[in-house]
């Protein structure tokens, strides 16, 4: 566990517990840069034990007022639909070894020659946010457009997040660590029923460490590729009807 080492990281400490305790996970990273509590972007209606991000969880459904609420805290978003998926927080050989069952839905969503492929999707992408007084220099939500339910978030923050492990794990309990990871840096995880929380320590080119945070909707995402593999079947039929009746 990574160690809280002045009083003022002990004092943001007590007061990341109290922003846990209303909920919203990784909201809880703006208290490490602004000492702000910000607005969750929705009321806290997912999943008790789920993950969440400003309170989006497994059960949320994508929508207007959710792009809004977020662009209200984190700057302009740039959105994306239809778009490939790409389910590796890192490189691909970290995520076969470590979680096979993630692996398996990345292989899953790729065509059958190895190739990503574009998905029925909606990408929100954010790039600003540090100018929002947040940790975050980049946040991806994606959302399945069948459900309207999340698939997976990456978020990405800077040194100021320093203890965010200490402080979820004050939430979810200990997390499992990786300790061998390839460029000698840990990793801890938490797992609940179809959901993954993965949290990896990284340096940037200037040697600074920063953080990267990924959740995975599992179930979610067996759903989406439950509704594509059926489309597929059902547009081979009809390419094979069209072929025999050519001729």
């Amino acid at each position: 566990m990574l160690d809280l080492k002045n009083k003022k990281r002990l004092w943001i400490g007590a007061a990341v517990g109290a922003l846990l305790a209303a909920g919203g996970v990784l909201a809880l990273v703006v208290l490490l840069s602004s000492q702000e509590r910000l607005p969750p972007v929705l009321p806290d209606e997912s999943r008790k034990d789920g993950f969440t991000f400003f309170n989006l969880g497994a059960d949320s459904v994508y929508s207007n007022r959710v792009r809004e609420a977020l662009e209200n805290i984190l700057g302009a978003g740039v959105l994306e639909s239809p778009g490939i998926i790409d389910l590796p927080a890192e490189d691909k050989g970290f995520l076969k070894d470590h979680f096979p069952e993630i692996y398996r839905l990345h292989l899953q969503l790729l065509d059958p020659g190895g190739a990503r492929i574009e998905h029925d999707i909606t990408r929100l992408t954010f790039r600003y946010a540090l100018k929002r007084n947040t940790p975050f220099y980049f946040v991806e939500l994606v959302f399945s457009n069948h459900s309207g339910n999340p698939l997976f978030f990456r978020i990405r923050a800077k040194k100021e997040a320093f203890g965010i492990v200490d402080e979820i794990g004050a939430k979810y309990g200990e997390p499992m660590k990786i300790a061998n990871t390839e460029d000698n840096l840990p990793a801890y995880f938490w797992r609940r029923e179809n959901e993954h929380f993965l949290i990896s320590e990284k340096k940037d080119r200037f040697g600074q460490p920063e953080f990267h945070f990924m959740i995975y909707f599992m179930e979610n995402l067996q759903e989406l590729i439950a509704i594509e593999e059926k489309d597929r079947f059902a547009q081979e039929e009809k390419r094979q009807k069209a072929a025999r009746k050519a001729f």
